[in-house]
């Protein structure tokens, strides 16, 4: 909680180490680590971790390729892992609503027409 925290405040410094704090081999390990780069304007090293990630998680991450695909402005790759996300019954699918890494998604339709797809409520 506290990388979340820290990265959603622009504290990436210290969110890069509250994640390095995480074992390796956990999703938000990646997951930040990537959102991190993005947002430092690295978008070819955000790439990479995500393929590192799907390397080691396959079919079992869509939701989180979806956050970091969002995160680097690849609306089209994100919403295509929400839908793989869907197809693969994630259960993360339930927070997607109020995650904060999916803002960037919020004003485009098939984001939209997603969360309706779930039966929340679209604002």
């Amino acid at each position: 909680m506290l990388a979340t925290v820290l990265l959603l405040s622009g504290r990436y410094a210290d969110a890069l180490r509250a994640t390095d704090k995480l074992p390796h081999e956990h999703p938000n390990w990646y997951v930040y680590r990537s959102v991190i780069a993005a947002r430092a304007g690295n978008r070819a090293e955000a790439v990479a971790i995500l393929d590192s990630m799907r390397a080691f998680a396959g079919d079992s991450a869509h939701l989180q390729y979806a956050e970091m695909r969002a995160q680097m402005g690849d609306h089209d790759g994100a919403i295509e892992e929400l839908r793989a996300a869907l197809k693969f019954r994630d259960p993360g699918l339930s927070l997607v609503p109020q995650d904060a890494l999916f803002d960037p998604l919020r004003a485009d339709p098939r984001f939209r027409a997603l969360l309706r797809d779930l039966n929340f409520p679209v604002a």
